[in-house]
């Protein structure tokens, strides 16, 4: 299996390859910044930079690219951003993507005319501040390749990195993770 993990706003940081390390040996984080792990102060300033370098149209673009060269197929891990750029490139039926799994990922519903190529599975929060989530759902139920489940924590709450960190909720998203890629890989 070829797995791709598609960082949130913070991008490549140490304690989300932690994470990654306990999944699987190999995996290529893609990230929306050139350099290798940024440092920001905040959430803020993490957004700041995601907008200066291009946002979701740049992220996804990226992501593109990098799917068109790849000689196998590729399963996707994606966090916030990253979930929304996996979205929307599975909706792409001449890229080689497995499957995709993506952790609240919330500018999904500027896409939400997409139709996924592949199974793709989506892990929301309950509730968002910057929208509705009850309406992002009514819009995603009955598309073919989807499923769909919510959970009671906050955005960001398996990031460290973030104010919404909850220990406990990341570890149980990390094991419900690694029994969806045993899934996926088969």
């Amino acid at each position: 299996m070829s797995l791709w993990v598609l960082t949130d706003i913070f991008g490549d940081q140490p304690a989300l390859r932690q994470s990654l390390d306990t999944l699987t040996e190999a995996y290529q984080v893609v990230q929306p910044y050139a350099c290798q792990m940024p440092a920001f102060a905040d959430e803020q300033a993490a957004y700041q930079a995601f907008l200066a370098a291009g946002g979701m149209a740049a992220y996804s673009h990226k992501l593109h690219l990098l799917l068109q060269q790849s000689s196998t197929d590729v399963t996707l891990l994606g966090f916030s951003a990253g979930a929304s750029a996996a979205w929307v490139c599975a909706a792409e039926k001449q890229l080689p993507i497995k499957a995709v799994l993506g952790l609240y990922g919330g500018q999904i519903r500027d896409y939400v005319q997409l139709q996924p190529e592949c199974p793709v599975s989506l892990v929301f929060c309950q509730q968002e501040p910057h929208f509705s989530m009850p309406q992002l759902l009514a819009q995603l139920q009955g598309k073919a390749n989807l499923s769909v489940r919510t959970v009671g924590q906050p955005h960001g709450f398996v990031n460290p990195l973030s104010a919404n960190y909850q220990a406990q909720a990341a570890a149980e998203f990390w094991s419900f993770a690694r029994s969806w890629l045993c899934e996926a890989d088969q």
